[in-house]
């Protein structure tokens, strides 16, 4: 959405420039922003926008899916139903499948989550949502009465899940229904999650940016190479240290690292022309506990 009109447009770039006039009739997703801008939506013009607060981004998160629904209505019931409506119309769905869908997407994820957590502490190396195998087995559990299935699939699982965070009331029920055990909701659980955020993981970000010429830019310098293999690998590597070192300086114990990639190019009667790639490294972790 288009928060404040850029003062200085002639001195934008064309790409920037698209974008604000876009969105001057109105908030549209990246999806609809593509159509309108008419080629690549460049990730660097958008976040350059963000970081002048000349743009800014609205999610449709669970919370809207369930004001959609009817299952809650305590904030922007409103918005959350143009968010849908926007969203809908791209997958060619009503609002009402938009929203069904996608608390199935959040009950399979929250499943799929706690099954996770039970391989890791089996001491698995085992990454359950990526197993093709296990999906044989998971599609029957997650849906069993679903007429195309050979067969159901029923687990139990041998104690009960402990839900935080608002508002569980609405999702972990469904997750304890497939798990077949009983799921706990504290009281005053709305704001646990809000408290544990506050006080526990800590993230330690790097940007790093090659630019036409394969010139990278990154907060320990600016390096040219010859190739753009080597540009990332240098980019992704030095990234990565830089990230762990700051979240070892923070006192992070095992940061994990994740990696967001993003490559900008546009069509050309040339060819496909290179216009940037963006690398955001993450370190975070929960950080050790200081002895008074």
């Amino acid at each position: 959405m288009l928060l404040k009109p850029s003062q200085n447009q002639a001195s934008s770039r064309p790409d920037e420039q698209a974008i604000v006039t876009a969105l001057k009739d109105g908030a549209h997703n990246v999806l609809s922003l593509k159509k309108l801008v008419g080629y690549h939506l460049s990730p660097f013009a958008l976040k350059s926008l963000e970081q002048a607060q000349i743009i800014g981004r609205a999610s449709f998160t669970p919370t809207d899916v369930l004001h959609c629904l009817g299952i809650l209505q305590k904030w922007n019931v409103e918005g959350a139903l143009e968010g849908a409506r926007i969203l809908a119309e791209e997958y060619g769905a009503g609002i009402d499948d938009f929203a069904a869908q996608c608390l199935d997407h959040i009950t399979r994820s929250l499943t799929l989550s706690a099954l996770q957590s039970i391989a890791s502490k089996q001491g698995l190396a085992y990454t359950v949502a990526e197993d093709p195998n296990f999906e044989f087995l998971f599609e029957p559990m997650f849906k069993p009465d679903h007429p195309e299935r050979d067969f159901s699939v029923k687990i139990g699982l041998n104690y009960p899940i402990v839900a935080i965070g608002a508002p569980v009331e609405s999702y972990l029920p469904a997750v304890g229904e497939i798990l077949n055990t009983k799921v706990i909701i504290p009281e005053h659980s709305e704001v646990a999650n809000a408290v544990g955020a506050a006080v526990g993981k800590v993230s330690e970000r790097v940007t790093v940016i090659i630019k036409p010429g394969f010139k990278v830019h990154a907060p320990w310098g600016c390096e040219t190479f010859m190739e753009i293999e080597d540009a990332r690998m240098s980019a992704l590597k030095k990234g990565q240290e830089n990230a762990l070192e700051n979240a070892q300086e923070a006192g992070i114990l095992n940061p994990e690292i994740i990696v967001n990639h993003d490559v900008s190019s546009c069509e050309t009667s040339y060819g496909k022309v290179f216009l940037g790639e963006f690398f955001e490294i993450i370190a975070s972790g929960y950080p050790q506990k200081v002895n008074p």
